[in-house]
């Protein structure tokens, strides 16, 4: 979203698909997102946990949503909007590296009653 500005002496039409790209980009990461979320929680948690381990992650995630709602709104206001952005998506980003590394989500194996 904040490159769309950068790029209005191009025309509305470049930052309209700017904003639609990001707006693609969000919605497919929110969806991945839950797909690995369900993935995690089905394969580490015990079957007849799995209701509990889910409340308690929506209740988490969405007490942490205003919080950071609140405190993000007076930081963007003293560093600007622009750079709060960015530092959003940097953030964002840098929180998928705990999959990569060989204790994150590729350290996953199959439970037994999965193996043929």
């Amino acid at each position: 979203m904040p490159l769309s500005a950068l790029t209005i002496e191009y025309g509305n039409a470049v930052v309209i698909a700017l904003v639609c790209v990001s707006q693609f980009v969000w919605s497919f990461t929110v969806t991945v997102n839950l797909v690995l979320s369900e993935s995690i929680k089905q394969v580490t948690a015990p079957e007849r946990l799995l209701g509990q381990v889910s409340s308690v992650e929506r209740v988490i995630a969405l007490a942490a949503e205003p919080i950071g709602a609140l405190a993000g709104g007076p930081f963007a206001d003293m560093i600007g909007e622009d750079i709060a952005l960015y530092l959003c998506a940097v953030g964002l980003a840098a929180s998928t590296a705990w999959a990569l590394d060989e204790h994150g989500i590729l350290s996953f194996r199959k439970p037994d009653e999965w193996q043929c």
